[in-house]
């Protein structure tokens, strides 16, 4: 899917980097990648009136990112370890 056809392509683009690659070694670095276009992202719409449907779209993909370390990459759960606590 090229930028053209996305709807945030500012962030989505990096994003589905991650979902396409299947080399665990470079997994970290376009994660790391993703989750700094969305940081950016976050900060530009701070600034400007709320798109609720593009804040949902980076809650879900910061919720799959998160999986992804935790799954194939052995991140602990921090997630559920805070709830145990």
């Amino acid at each position: 899917m090229g930028d053209e056809e996305l709807k945030y392509p500012q962030w989505q683009g990096p994003f589905q980097v991650v979902l396409s690659e299947h080399d665990s070694s470079e997994l970290l670095r376009k994660i790391h990648a993703a989750e700094y276009a969305i940081f950016e992202r976050l900060q530009t719409l701070t600034q400007n009136a709320p798109d609720q449907d593009e804040r949902q779209a980076i809650a879900d993909a910061l919720g799959v990112l998160h999986t992804l370390k935790r799954d194939r990459l052995s991140f602990p759960d921090w997630r559920r370890s805070h709830l145990d606590a």
